[in-house]
């Protein structure tokens, strides 16, 4: 080769190698693009020089990878929320196979655009790339341009060329979800099975109101007739069928307020809050204490919602002339979901007694998720909590005897209780209130299997019936 062709072919190199080099840097780092598919709104971007993979973060609970294209170019897709609403009308109203095909156009749609996004940004890097390696005449930049381009093409073609999306068949997990592989076997079957659920513990619901009705006929039962009823409640972790049953106690046993003692969602991610937010078609003061699994999304969430307060420290709440206080689990001021440690709890519990003897009043009910806290605060007659997933109630006898309540978990440890057919059961509490807002009663409820019904214990606290 004579000098002037290897002249000339070191120039096009050089000018190859830097307006692509140029290209893709831009292609990188330019190419996030945000996106409306159906009621998801999602975050599109790409990483060069990675594995053939496409990741879905699912903050903060983790990522889901599948091998599925051969370039060594990673997609990245990052779920930033969702619309419930519209994601529930259009499953109700929108036949199977014309939803498929309304996805398909709009996943199409998406690629078509992101893919220009990226072709734009090759042009304007090899254009820049050329610039910066001093050709600077028509000739070079067109051609740098051309470079760019044509590199970002073809890996653009062989990504969607070879793009399979069964891998997610068998997919990678990553972050929280690691430890849980079956998530995605679990959400398909837990749905399919709430609509069962759901009927089955509303009737639940329905036969513990004839028994009680019918108490009073019942030797070693006393009948007992509360001025106030409130329904303690812990631990749903996400399961939508709690709020059905919920809902029908309210109605059936003329409940006054709900107190929830916290771990509303699972990773207390914004989705989650999304789905907590049924609460709002509760027709009764919900009051709030977050607990571990709960995070300041979900609280600042339920905080927009009108019948929900969120009990923290900063001062004792009042509602229906009940005084209320308590303090929001350690934990859930992130998304950590760590059980804090007994130094930490030991902090906590001491702050909340500082709230009470500064607000200079007697709160009627004292709550906190973690029992630790809640156990060392006999400073009501009231105390309720939850986290342990063990439901039950105790008499403390002081000279002013205190009711404990642990209403166990009334999501039955949530989806993934349904999913593992285990023996945790849905657990509530109905507390009996006098005029004065001493409890009188505690009636806790068990559904251990749904289709063998309920377990009913009483605890009477003598003193306050008096």
């Amino acid at each position: 080769m004579n000098n002037p062709t290897r002249k000339k072919t070191s120039i096009y190199l050089k000018l190859f190698l830097i307006t692509t080099f140029v290209g893709l840097l831009f292609v990188t780092f330019l190419s996030p693009s945000t996106y409306n598919l159906g009621p998801f709104m999602v975050e599109l971007r790409l990483q060069l020089l990675d594995h053939g993979l496409t990741t879905v973060d699912i903050s903060p609970v983790g990522e889901i990878s599948a091998r599925t294209h051969l370039p060594p170019v990673k997609l990245l897709i990052d779920l930033e929320s969702m619309d419930l609403d519209q994601l529930s009308d259009i499953i109700a109203t929108a036949p199977q196979e014309e939803l498929v095909e309304e996805i398909e156009s709009q996943v199409y749609s998406i690629i078509r655009s992101f893919v220009t996004k990226l072709l734009v940004l090759s042009v304007i890097g090899g254009f820049v790339g050329a610039i910066i390696g001093g050709f600077r005449t028509p000739k070079y930049l067109l051609t740098g341009v051309g470079f760019a381009v044509l590199v970002t093409g073809i890996l653009m073609a062989m990504t969607f060329g070879t793009y399979d999306i069964m891998a997610f068949e068998n997919p990678e997990f990553d972050g929280a979800l690691q430890a849980f592989p079956w998530m995605m076997g679990v959400v398909e079957d837990s749905l399919r099975a709430l609509d069962d659920v759901s009927a089955q513990l509303q009737a639940l619901s329905e036969n513990l109101f004839t028994f009680f009705q019918r108490i009073e006929e019942l030797q070693g039962f006393d009948f007992i007739e509360g001025e106030y009823q409130i329904l303690h409640i812990s631990d749903i972790h996400n399961n939508p069928a709690s709020y059905d049953l919920v809902d029908r106690m309210v109605a059936s046993f003329g409940i006054d307020m709900i107190i929830d003692t916290g771990d509303i969602t699972d990773y207390g991610s914004p989705i989650e809050a999304e789905l907590a937010s049924e609460v709002s078609r509760l027709p009764v003061p919900y009051v709030l204490i977050p607990g571990n699994h709960d995070s300041p999304q979900v609280i600042q969430r339920l905080r927009e919602i009108d019948n929900v307060y969120v009990v923290e420290d900063q001062a004792i709440l009042e509602i229906l002339d009940f005084k209320i206080a308590g303090i929001a689990d350690p934990a859930s001021e992130s998304t950590a979901m760590e059980v804090p440690s007994e130094e930490v709890l030991d902090d906590y519990a001491k702050r909340l007694a500082e709230t009470v003897e500064e607000s200079g009043e007697q709160p009627d009910i004292i709550g906190a998720h973690h029992p630790h806290i809640a156990r060392q605060l006999e400073l009501a007659p009231t105390i309720l909590t939850g986290h342990t997933h063990l439901p039950e109630v105790e008499i403390v006898e002081n000279d002013d005897p205190i009711l404990v309540s642990n209403a166990g978990t009334t999501g039955a440890a949530g989806i993934r209780g349904i999913e593992a057919g285990g023996d945790i059961p849905y657990s509530l509490v109905v507390l009996h209130f006098n005029a004065d807002k001493q409890p009188i009663a505690a009636d806790l409820i068990k559904v251990r299997h749904l289709e063998s019904g309920y377990r009913v214990e009483r605890f009477v606290v003598e003193e306050y019936l008096r």
